[in-house]
């Protein structure tokens, strides 16, 4: 036979053969959970780090977050948006704070709303500003009738000229007959 001390022995707390719950320390012949633990159920817990008892017995923290000095919280580098933890550098429903969708086809990314390489974000949605008439160039700059958006900048079609504000044929224009402003002559 031993002797023991049965204020602190959990083996044999307060009395012997008398042993404490497995988590359980004995203190002053008592079994209590261990120092920054608190009973929850039946079993000890840190209710500063526990995501089913943050900072209380019972608070459960929603899915995604953790529980941080005994408050739910996203974790690190996540924010809270619409009850989900999201990435504000890159979620394309929260691009850079929350409730700010990217539309038009663009996506987020470093928190801001990007287009594909060579299209701009023009009136909501992602365009070609290479080959867009409405936005040739750069958003809103819109190219003349009878032109198109090529490379970015206002053209004639193929086979003709633009003079003053109109694109003509050299060729077969009256008041441009070889040149801009060159009106042809002879007979009618």
């Amino acid at each position: 036979m031993a002797c023991v001390n049965t204020q602190t022995d959990a083996m044999h707390c307060g009395a012997c053969g008398n042993a404490c719950p497995s988590g359980r320390v004995c203190t002053g012949g008592t079994c209590v959970c261990p120092p920054g633990e608190t009973p929850c159920n039946g079993t000890c817990v840190d209710t500063q780090t526990s995501t089913s008892n943050c900072g209380g017995c019972g608070v459960v923290c929603p899915a995604g977050q953790g529980c941080t000095a005994g408050a739910c919280a996203c974790p690190l580098g996540l924010a809270l948006c619409g009850g989900a933890c999201v990435n504000l550098a890159t979620n394309g429903s929260h691009c850079g704070r929350c409730n700010n969708p990217c539309a038009g086809g663009a996506t987020c990314s470093g928190g801001g709303c990007l287009c594909p390489s060579g299209q701009a974000l023009c009136g909501g949605a992602c365009v070609s500003v290479t080959t867009d008439r409405n936005n040739c160039g750069s958003c809103g700059n819109v190219c003349p009738a009878g032109t198109n958006c090529v490379g970015g900048s206002c053209a004639c079609a193929a086979g003709q000229t633009r003079c003053g504000a109109a694109c003509v044929s050299l060729t077969t224009d009256r008041t441009n007959c070889g040149g801009c402003g060159v009106v042809c002559s002879g007979a009618a």
